[in-house]
């Protein structure tokens, strides 16, 4: 993510919905990590993490003729 940004720039890293979508992902994980607790409500979230695969699936041909 922070490469990302670093890169495309803040402006740019925000015009691709997906973009948005993953550093939101990243940034609940690193609060979830900071509270460090098994009842956190953003253990739901983890399912979204799914998510970000489907995406790598999607621009390889090889991986996604496995899938």
């Amino acid at each position: 993510m922070t490469l990302k940004l670093f890169g495309l720039g803040f402006l740019g890293y925000l015009q691709d919905w997906f973009n948005v979508f993953d550093g939101t992902i990243v940034l609940i994980s690193l609060s979830e990590f900071a509270m460090d607790s098994e009842s956190s409500g953003f253990s739901v979230l983890r399912a979204f993490r799914l998510l970000r695969i489907f995406k790598l699936i999607s621009k390889f041909k090889g991986l996604k003729s496995l899938v």
